[in-house]
C-alpha cells in the first residue's frame, strides 16, 4: 500500500467510523432535544439540530458522497464479475482459470510486429531509452494486455446478459434540478446532462466533443445544458463566457461555443472579434454587447450555482443529478447514460 493509498484508506476509515458514530448517537435519548430532531451540538444551552446542519451543508457533500459511491461501485463490479465467472465455470465443470484461458486468452488476437512498431512510432517518448527490439517487445506486451482486458470485458458482459445481472446500488444525486439557459437535444428527455465548463480548459474541450457524440448517438434520449464555470487560472475564461453569451443574443451560442473550443490559440490571445466573425456573428452587434460586459452576471450566477452544488473543477457534468468530475471517456459516459435510460424505462432512478 502506497502512502497515498494509506491516506485514502485513512480518510475512508475515518468517514466510516464517523458515520457509525452518528448512527449510534442518533439512538441515544439524551441527545434528542425534540422527538423528531437530533442535537449535534449546543452553544450556551442553545441546541444545533442535525436538520439545521444539513441545511448549512447543502449539496457540498455531494463530491464526497460520489467518491464513496464510485469506490463501492468499483468493488461491487469486481465482486459481481467473480461470481459470474465462478457460476459459468461451474456450469461447464471447469475451473475459473480454465474458463478464462478458453474465453479470454485463446480468443485474444495476437499482436503483429507491425502493430507493435506502429505503437512505438506513435509514442516515441515512452520507448526512447530502449533499443528498437526492446521497445517493440514492450509495446507488443502492452497492446496484448489491453486486448486481453477488452476481451475479458466483452466476455463478462455476455455473462451479465446470460445470468440476468442487475445493479440496484443507488448513486447520490443533487436534490434540486439544474437547468442551463443554453440547451440542445430533446426537451423533457429521459436523461438530462448539465455541463459546467470553462472555454480555456483543454479537458472541457475534450468533454464537449464527447457530449456531442453522445447527443448524436442518443438524439431522442438526451437534453444537454451548458453552464459557465470559468476558473481563475485561465485569464481569458470569463471573457470567453461573455463572448458566448453575446453570441447567444444573436441565436448563435452553440456556434460560438464550438469556435471557442476549436480556436484555442485565438482565444488565449484574446481575439474575440475574430472568433465572433468565424462564428458568423454580426460584428457591430457583437462588439457593442461584448464591450458592455452586460453578461458578466451570467457566468457569475452559473459559477455560484455550481459552487453550491459542489463543483470545484472543470469539466463537471451532472447526468440526471449524478456528479461526474474530470475528463471521461465516451464509453464511460455512455454506460452511465444507458443506466439512466434503463432506470427511466423501469420508472426508478436506481441503477
Amino acid at each position: 500500500m502506497t502512502l497515498v493509498d494509506m491516506r485514502h484508506f485513512g480518510i475512508w476509515a475515518f468517514l466510516a467510523v464517523s458515520m457509525d458514530s452518528m448512527v449510534v448517537a442518533q439512538t441515544r435519548p439524551s441527545q434528542v432535544w425534540k422527538s423528531d430532531q437530533v442535537v449535534v451540538a449546543t452553544v450556551e444551552g442553545q441546541p444545533i439540530f442535525q436538520s439545521e446542519l444539513d441545511q448549512i451543508v447543502g449539496e457540498t457533500l455531494l463530491p464526497f458522497q460520489t467518491d464513496l459511491y464510485n469506490h463501492r461501485r468499483a468493488v461491487l463490479e469486481r465482486h459481481i464479475e467473480n461470481i459470474l465467472l465462478a457460476q459459468e465455470a461451474a456450469a461447464r465443470k471447469i475451473t475459473v482459470d480454465e474458463l478464462l484461458r478458453a474465453e479470454v486468452n485463446e480468443r485474444t488476437p495476437p499482436v503483429s510486429e507491425h502493430e507493435a512498431l506502429a505503437v512505438v512510432e506513435a509514442t516515441p517518448r515512452a520507448y526512447q531509452w530502449l533499443s528498437n527490439a526492446e521497445g517493440i517487445r514492450l509495446a507488443s506486451e502492452d497492446l496484448h494486455q489491453r486486448r486481453q482486458a477488452r476481451r475479458r470485458s466483452e466476455f463478462v458482459a455476455e455473462l451479465r446478459s446470460k445470468y440476468r445481472c442487475r445493479i440496484s446500488l443507488g448513486a447520490p444525486r443533487l436534490t434540486r434540478p439544474l437547468m442551463g439557459e443554453h440547451r440542445r437535444g430533446q426537451t423533457r428527455a429521459r436523461v438530462s446532462i448539465v455541463e459546467f465548463s470553462d472555454f480555456q480548459c483543454p479537458y472541457c474541450s475534450a468533454m464537449s466533443a464527447t457530449l456531442d457524440r453522445l447527443l448524436r448517438e442518443y438524439p431522442e434520449e438526451l437534453e444537454l445544458s451548458f453552464k459557465h464555470f470559468p476558473l481563475p487560472m485561465h485569464p481569458q475564461a470569463t471573457k470567453a463566457a461573455e463572448a458566448a453569451a453575446c453570441a447567444g443574443e444573436q441565436g448563435k451560442f452553440w456556434e460560438m461555443h464550438r469556435i471557442l473550443f476549436l480556436e484555442s490559440a485565438l482565444l488565449a490571445s484574446g481575439q474575440f472579434e475574430g472568433l465572433a466573425a468565424t462564428a458568423g456573428l454580426d460584428s457591430r452587434l457583437f462588439k457593442e454587447c461584448f464591450s458592455s460586459q452586460r453578461h458578466s452576471k451570467d457566468w457569475q450566477s452559473d459559477r455560484a450555482e455550481g459552487g453550491a452544488a459542489g463543483v470545484s473543477s472543470t469539466p463537471t457534468v451532472f447526468i440526471n443529478g449524478r456528479m461526474i468530475s474530470g475528463a471521461r471517456t465516451y464509453e464511460g459516459l455512455r454506460d452511465i447514460v444507458e443506466e439512466e435510460i434503463r432506470s427511466a424505462q423501469s420508472g426508478s432512478l436506481d441503477n
